[in-house]
């Protein structure tokens, strides 16, 4: 059971992380489950075993750090930067990011900026 579970694991990276499906603004844990052929319990299971949080919450983390890498390393709007790393919408990016950093997206620029400037 324990290699299935290490299998498993290391296919869920795979598709998330490897392969960026968390850029898939539609993308779903049933999306993830019908493609990896598993029962819901049992993915359920090991992604909260190997991950520690919910799948949404994982994929908002992945996408918040790829949104940080290109605020930081590219002149895309916000708007370009929500949808490449999969939000639906600029506003559902904003808040998501305004929550997990205390500030918004161009507030985080503006702070890189002057950091650079000093």
């Amino acid at each position: 059971m324990e290699t299935r579970n290490t299998n498993l694991r290391v296919a869920i990276r795979q598709l998330l992380v490897e392969e960026k499906l968390y850029r898939n603004p539609l993308l779903t844990r049933g999306h993830i489950i019908a493609r990896l052929g598993v029962g819901k319990n049992r993915f359920v299971e090991v992604f909260q075993e190997t991950f520690g949080v919910s799948f949404t919450e994982y994929v908002n983390r992945l996408r918040m750090q790829e949104a940080l890498s290109l605020l930081y390393d590219t002149d895309l709007t916000i708007a370009e930067v929500a949808k490449k790393v999969g939000f639906g919408t600029s506003r559902t990016f904003r808040r998501q990011f305004g929550t997990r950093y205390g500030l918004s997206p161009v507030a985080f620029r503006k702070h890189l900026a002057s950091k650079l400037f000093q």
